[in-house]
């Protein structure tokens, strides 16, 4: 099995390829899976107060939507029926080791609970392995988390989705290049237009204006003379 660090963004936003993380093999079906990070040694520990505590301060999570074909996602499942069903079993026996002394004799009750014993504390230990051999978070960050045990061909499947998508972003920046510098040549042809015609205007003879004579004042034209009294006519 092979390890693969996702970023939040493909973890988040269904970019993961359509390849089954614990197959290898294309897949349609997807499953949100919850992650959490402690540190090993957690899992190995029986569950006690302070653990608990330790744990919360701990303990980081993250989840993610996860191409799963149908026959994998019991892959949780089974680890844990299988280390829940020893931690009964030992409890089981444990308590036949304690109650059963009418009804059997004293040394199978005895091995009874010291097989109980060993059933109990081995199935912390069996859970610790049944962890470590699954599909589980070893970092999990601000940014990314890191899976391990998964499919070497999902972890080859991601890398070449991630080509793509980095080929598909540098012909998208390239194509907004090339427009920009499209545009900036527009405005210098407009600015040297503009600067032409500009030269040609300072360039151009300037007639200068011919001072027009003011118009001739006018005449002005004399009042008629007074007709004499004696040429007055008679008033009858």
């Amino acid at each position: 099995m092979a390890t693969v660090t996702i970023t939040i963004e493909e973890a988040e936003d269904d970019l993961l390829p359509n390849v089954c993380a614990l197959t290898g093999r294309p897949t349609k079906e997807w499953d949100e899976e919850e992650f959490d990070y402690l540190p090993a040694f957690f899992y190995f520990m029986p569950p006690s107060r302070i653990l608990r505590l330790i744990a919360w301060a701990v303990r980081k999570r993250q989840t993610v939507i996860l191409p799963l074909a149908p026959s994998a996602q019991w892959h949780w499942l089974w680890r844990g029926l299988t280390w829940v069903g020893v931690l009964l079993l030992g409890l089981a026996l444990i308590a036949f080791g304690l109650f059963g002394s009418d009804v059997a004799p004293p040394a199978a009750v005895a091995v009874s609970f010291i097989l109980g014993l060993v059933a109990v504390f081995g199935s912390f230990i069996l859970r610790g392995i049944l962890r470590v051999t699954s599909l589980h978070a070893t970092e999990i960050t601000h940014h990314s988390i890191t899976l391990t045990n998964v499919h070497p061909d999902f972890v080859a499947a991601v890398k070449e989705e991630r080509d793509l998508r980095d080929e598909e972003e540098r012909e998208e920046q390239e194509r907004k290049n090339r427009e920009w510098e499209e545009e900036q040549e527009r405005r210098e042809r407009r600015r040297e237009r503009k600067r032409q015609a500009e030269r040609e205007e300072a360039e151009r003879p300037v007639h200068k204006a011919t001072r027009v004579p003011p118009p001739p004042s006018a005449r002005r034209v004399p009042d008629p003379p007074p007709k004499p009294k004696d040429s007055q006519e008679p008033w009858w």
